[in-house]
């Protein structure tokens, strides 16, 4: 006796090959959805150094490969289709209406199969988003530490360098992770714009005087002339349009200036 339909879809149910089917659909858009975050996580991390959005933006690749492969071999997409998959999400805007049609496709077939779907995906994906937070925390202090041990006092090359003095502080700010102890007693509390110079403090933790040597200022100048000239010429760009000097504030361990050592883009030209 031939089986009724609710009888053939009980079957398929309960059919091993179908029930791995969909938990690789299940896994495949968890993994699609952790890559789009990810993204995301890249993208807002622009401008704060290079190694943590570097790490985001190559996590989320592998996520959205990794996730399409399994969805498309779920479905039964030939290998054709999934590479055209694959090269669509490695291109700008095309791979955002890629994955909103994998996606959609996955969240039909599994709503087919009775599975909830909702914002991060398939229900019951409890462990795979904790794993997924706790690795993207690893990865994120990972590449924020990266970028502060791949910074000096100075700025270093970026992939983006801001185009206005409050800019090239705030990423000077992000890049040295200030205030940061650079030294036994030495310790930069930050950048900023500071009557039009790009200031940068600097506290002697240990020092309680109320000025400098005279030369313990000389040889401060001199070294604050080559932390400028050596800088980018995008940066060095930035400050000549502005006009604006750099100018190392030096406090004492209470917190009072004790020098302000200026130097500017004339000092870089040979006498």
């Amino acid at each position: 006796m031939p089986p009724t339909s609710e009888q053939a879809l009980d079957f398929d149910l309960t059919d091993d090959g179908t029930d791995d089917a969909v938990a690789r659909i299940a896994s495949g858009q968890r993994f699609a959805l952790a890559g789009v975050l990810a993204q995301f996580l890249g993208a807002s991390a622009q401008g704060q150094g290079f190694f943590l959005p570097a790490l985001m933006f190559v996590t989320s690749a592998v996520c959205l490969g990794v996730g399409a492969v399994r969805i498309t071999r779920a479905l039964g997409d030939g290998l054709p289709l999934r590479v055209a998959v694959l090269i669509g999400l490695l291109i700008p805007f095309v791979n955002l209406l890629t994955l909103l049609v994998v996606n959609r496709r996955a969240s039909a077939a599994l709503r087919a199969h009775g599975e909830a779907v909702g914002l991060f995906g398939a229900a019951g994906g409890r462990d795979f988003w904790l794993a997924a937070v706790g690795a993207g925390v690893l990865l994120a202090t990972a590449g924020a530490a990266l970028d502060r041990h791949s910074t000096a006092i100075g700025l270093h090359r970026t992939s983006g360098v801001a185009s206005s003095v409050a800019g090239l502080a705030a990423q000077l700010n992000a890049e040295l992770g200030a205030p940061r102890l650079i030294m036994p007693g030495v310790r930069i509390e930050g950048a900023d714009r500071h009557g039009g110079d790009l200031r940068i403090r600097m506290r002697l933790l240990d020092f309680g005087g109320n000025a400098l040597h005279p030369e313990q200022r000389i040889r401060m100048r001199d070294v604050a002339t080559e932390k400028l000239c050596a800088l980018p010429a995008e940066v060095r760009t930035t400050l000549g349009r502005e006009q604006a000097r750099m100018m190392y504030q030096v406090e004492n361990g209470r917190g009072d200036a004790v020098a302000q050592i200026l130097v500017t883009l004339d000092d870089c030209t040979p006498g």
